[in-house]
């Protein structure tokens, strides 16, 4: 007998494999007493289910002969094939709950229902063998006690991510022989004090919590789980006290605690993660005071999100020593004070997104020196020429400067930016000199220059209104924009990104090549952290 069986990613596509499936079943000799017809039964009843929930999209099971028409629910005589162990039924339109039937296919090692429309509770004790369950994307609720910690005896990876699971979990991990590499709870509405015997599970490569309703202290045990490479506390209420023991954690490569609410002066303690940290995410948390200089200590930091905080004081210029930073996000607080010229020394930087605070001074001519595909100044004073070295910016995509004080001549080596689908210097009333009518500045609409009464546009602009912009109208278009800023273009967001996962995930990826149980947890983090980047700039 064959024992796995693969539904996934659209009838049409996935579900040729079932007649193969079928034929296999009807041809090969009967193993532990199951008969042929019981095995047959049991995929033509599946049959039955899929008609009768994809009434005009159906796939090649459409073909199968059977004189039986009425539909079965899902699984009701799964319990036949008693040596399957591989299900997969993932991105189909499978509605109603997990019946009891599955828990009697006690060989079951693989289980992936994700992406579906399933209710109801979970309940799979019986399945004491297995190793991979993922339920994300779907509807199931209540709470997970019934489950757990049975399956920790032997299951690696647990993904119950965005469903509507509750209550608390204080007693899931009281096995000492957990097994678990990954577990992905997030998306759900867990609430009250996340347990500490979590340190039970002592192989876990990724926790991600984000978005429940966690309370309490981080617990101080997460630090003795060395092997620990992602941890992503987000969107919950846990307090602002960071244990030190985390810094035990030498493996630790993303830490995301945004959107907790921590309030208070932004915590110096991570400035401490200096082995092998690339990921600190710190973005909505209410923080206060000064970025510290700390900060400018971790080698390997590849991103930094502090944005959308109450930070104030200057860019640190310890920064500079941020080699491998690809992603500095400061948008959305007070800072002041002017943009340290070390800020050249990040030979690497992708993204600079510093909108929304109260930088003054001159730009350093140093950011021409760098790799930069996103700049955006928006909303602060800067002021004095803007300098031509921006120009050098062979790569740029997005640049903003709209909003700010800028004067003398209009920058013409703006023109040679051929990469460049997004720009803005609106409301820089001091800013001269003329536009030019070819290049790559011609090819923008008259929205990226207004508020300019001494610019000089190309004829071939309509310049009605343009040039006589009143203060009050600039100010009302402030108030019209929302508190995150001004939007970005995400076509651009998603080719800058490219860049990203080329250079800091080559290593991770070969890494993951060989550990295959952690690898798709891994890149959901990643994909989370670009997901709050939308969010926070759309």
């Amino acid at each position: 007998m064959v024992t796995p069986l693969i539904m996934a990613d659209g009838d049409s596509k996935s579900l040729s494999l079932v007649p193969f499936l079928l034929l296999i079943l009807i041809t090969a000799p009967a193993v532990t007493g199951d008969s042929l017809d019981s095995d047959s039964q049991v995929l033509l009843s599946f049959k039955s289910y899929l008609e009768s929930w994809n009434p005009t999209e159906r796939g090649k099971y459409n073909e199968w002969e059977t004189e039986k028409k009425d539909v079965c629910h899902l699984f009701r005589n799964f319990s036949a094939l008693t040596q399957l162990t591989f299900l997969d039924l993932s991105s189909n339109t499978i509605g109603g709950s997990i019946p009891d039937d599955l828990n009697r296919c006690h060989n079951l090692k693989y289980l992936n229902l994700s992406h579906n429309i399933i209710g109801g509770e979970l309940s799979l004790s019986g399945l004491s063998n297995l190793e991979v369950l993922d339920l994300s994307v779907n509807q199931i609720a209540g709470e997970v006690h019934s489950t757990f910690p049975t399956l920790c005896n032997s299951l690696v990876v647990a993904n119950l991510s965005n469903n509507n699971f509750s209550g608390r979990i204080d007693d899931i991990f009281n096995e000492g022989n957990c097994t678990l590499q990954v577990l992905d709870l997030c998306g759900n509405g867990f609430v009250g004090e996340f347990p500490g015997q979590v340190s039970n599970c002592h192989n876990l490569n990724v926790l991600d919590l984000w978005g429940n309703n966690f309370t309490g202290n981080i617990p101080a045990e997460i630090g003795s789980i060395s092997s620990l490479r992602g941890l992503h506390l987000g969107k919950n209420e846990f307090s602002r006290d960071i244990p030190e023991t985390l810094l035990n954690l030498s493996n630790l490569v993303f830490l995301g605690l945004s959107r907790n609410n921590f309030g208070g002066d932004v915590q110096g303690i991570f400035g401490r993660f200096t082995q092998s940290l690339t990921f600190l995410i710190l973005a909505y948390n209410n923080f206060s005071g000064d970025i510290p200089r700390e900060y400018g200590n971790m080698p390997r930091l590849q991103a930094l999100d502090l944005s959308s905080n109450r930070l104030t004081g200057s860019i640190p210029a310890s920064f500079g020593k941020l080699t491998s930073l690809l992603w500095l996000m400061l948008a959305n607080n007070s800072l002041s004070g002017e943009i340290p010229r070390e800020i050249g020394n990040c030979s690497s930087l992708l993204w600079f997104n510093v909108a929304n605070n109260q930088l003054s001074g001159k730009l350093p001519i140093e950011i021409g020196l760098l790799p930069l595909v996103f700049l955006n100044l928006t909303r602060n004073k800067f002021s004095g020429q803007i300098p031509q070295e921006i120009g050098n910016l062979s790569s740029l995509q997005n640049l903003d400067l709209s909003y700010n004080n800028f004067s003398g001549n209009f920058p013409t080596s703006l023109n040679d930016l051929s990469e460049m689908s997004k720009f803005n210097i609106s409301y820089n009333p001091f800013i001269s000199g003329v536009v030019p009518y070819r290049g790559q500045l011609a090819t923008f609409e008259k929205d990226s220059f207004l508020g300019n009464p001494l610019l000089q546009l190309p004829s071939f602009f309509n310049q009605s209104g343009n040039n006589n912009t009143s203060s009050g109208e600039r100010d009302n278009g402030r108030e019209e924009e929302d508190d995150d800023g001004a939007s970005i273009d995400m076509l651009v967001f998603y080719w800058s990104t490219f860049s990203f996962y080329v250079v800091a995930l080559m290593g991770i990826l070969v890494l993951v090549y060989f550990d295959c149980p952690w690898c798709r947890a891994w890149l959901r983090l990643v994909e989370a952290f670009t997901v709050s980047l939308k969010i926070m700039l759309s």
